[in-house]
C-alpha cells in the first residue's frame, strides 16, 4: 500500500513539474505600438500575426520560423512606413 502511494506522489509531482508554464515578458515596445508594428510585419512578411511573437532575452521579434529582427528596427522601420500607415491605417486616427 504504501509502495503504490509513493509511486502516485512521485507521478503528481512530475506531473506538477512538467506542467508547460507560460512565461511573462516585459516588452520593450510600447504596447500601443507593438500592436500596430506587428499588425506591419503581418502584412510586409505576409505572415499572420499569430506567427509573430516577441523574444524579450534577446529583444528580437520573431517573424515565422525564418527570421528575427531586432525591436530597434522594427520600430524604426514602422516609424518609416508611411506608405503603410497611409493605406492600412487610415481609419485608426478616428478610433482613439
Amino acid at each position: 500500500m504504501k509502495k503504490i502511494l509513493l509511486i502516485a506522489l512521485c507521478c503528481v509531482n512530475v506531473f506538477i513539474a512538467c506542467q508547460k508554464q507560460t512565461p511573462e515578458y516585459e516588452s520593450k515596445i510600447a504596447p500601443e505600438i507593438e500592436v500596430k508594428a506587428f499588425k506591419f510585419l503581418s502584412v510586409v512578411h505576409n505572415v499572420d500575426v499569430s506567427q509573430i511573437r516577441y523574444d524579450d532575452t534577446k529583444n528580437f521579434v520573431l517573424i515565422g520560423d525564418n527570421y528575427k529582427m531586432p525591436v530597434e528596427e522594427l520600430i524604426k522601420r514602422y516609424g518609416e512606413a508611411n506608405v503603410y500607415k497611409a493605406e492600412f491605417e487610415k481609419g485608426d486616427e478616428n478610433e482613439n
